[in-house]
């Protein structure tokens, strides 16, 4: 059972005071784990529904976007990297270090995209309250980092 103390993701395993502890979050990974499950397999049938009734529509003729091929590629590719990057982080820093970084990265890079790409903010004053908000979450990434040390 060594992944009944949270050794679980290349983590090591640790030790806790009340071996009852070990068994609630036995549960509680399971709990999490059934939950993910449900909402992956509730994406998957729906997915396929919106699919087979288009297919139905369309008399079995579909319209395939070219252009969404390479990005939908590109994304899981990059969706891989993200998810090496988020193992290797909790592997070299604890995870009360690795999961606010691994949480603040996403809403920067969607909001620069909304920014950016589609032209979201329009307000001087919005962009300046985008400017606050990165460099406060850059501070409070790097006041994170330095705040423990890694462990080996």
């Amino acid at each position: 059972f060594q992944w009944s103390f949270f050794g679980w993701f290349c983590l090591k395993p640790e030790d806790v005071e009340v071996p009852a502890f070990n068994y609630v979050g036995v549960a509680i990974a399971c709990l999490s784990g059934a939950v993910f499950l449900a909402i992956r397999v509730g994406i998957v049938l729906a997915l396929s529904t919106y699919y087979d009734v288009y297919i139905l529509l369309k008399r079995n003729r579909p319209y395939v976007y070219v252009e969404s091929i390479l990005p939908a590629f590109i994304s899981r590719i990059m969706w891989g990297i993200a998810q090496a990057g988020f193992i290797l982080a909790n592997s070299t820093l604890s995870q009360a270090i690795s999961f606010p970084l691994i949480s603040i990265e996403p809403t920067t890079v969607v909001a620069l995209w909304s920014i950016l790409y589609f032209k979201d903010v329009a307000a001087l004053k919005n962009y300046l309250i985008f400017v606050f908000g990165t460099v406060l979450r850059i501070i409070v990434a790097v006041f994170n980092v330095l705040s423990k040390p890694t462990s080996n």
